[in-house]
């Protein structure tokens, strides 16, 4: 789906649709069930980002302006907030303080995914070291486009980003 261009934010949300079971039966989704997606408050900067948000627009004469209040962007922070809003699908790390005996949410995030607890997980780079210990194999995907239509992938970049850098003659 990836390199056919077709890897978009509606698949990904049948996927993880799919993906989240109440594995116990109890009616309530929790540290004990299977999730579609283990993620963070930041979702919605790097989902919206993949979708090709745009909060600004350059005229042909190279100036900026506003475009915050598009309809393309109106319907990506609507798809977005749909799905992380969905307690069913979607778990937060910051839901997890409720039910985490860790001393942080991300380990239980983490131990969560590594015992095959979740179909996607929203991650840096640093993290995917710590599954190298799963049994189950997993792989590396970007963020969703919005849909068929964007040309490119897209990926947010900030201050709380690693650098990935490694020798030419790797």
């Amino acid at each position: 789906m990836v390199f056919g261009g077709n890897w978009v934010f509606d698949r990904f949300m049948e996927m993880a649709m799919s993906g989240s079971v109440d594995l116990n039966g109890d009616g309530n989704m929790d540290k004990n069930d299977r999730w579609g997606l283990l993620s963070e408050a930041s979702a919605y900067y790097y989902f919206s980002t993949g979708a090709g948000f745009m909060p600004l627009d350059r005229d042909s004469k190279g100036d900026l302006s506003y475009n915050i209040d598009s309809e393309r962007n109106f319907n990506i922070f609507e798809k977005v907030k749909k799905f992380s809003h969905d307690r069913n699908i979607c778990i937060l790390a910051s839901d997890i303080t409720d039910f985490s005996p860790y001393s942080t949410v991300w380990l239980l995030c983490d131990n969560m995914f590594v015992e095959n607890q979740a179909l996607f997980k929203s991650c840096n780079f640093n993290d995917v070291v710590n599954y190298r210990t799963m049994e189950v194999d997993f792989g590396v995907l970007p963020v969703p486009k919005f849909d068929e239509n964007q040309e490119e992938y897209a990926n947010l970049v900030t201050n709380h980003s690693d650098a990935l850098v490694f020798p030419v003659t790797v």
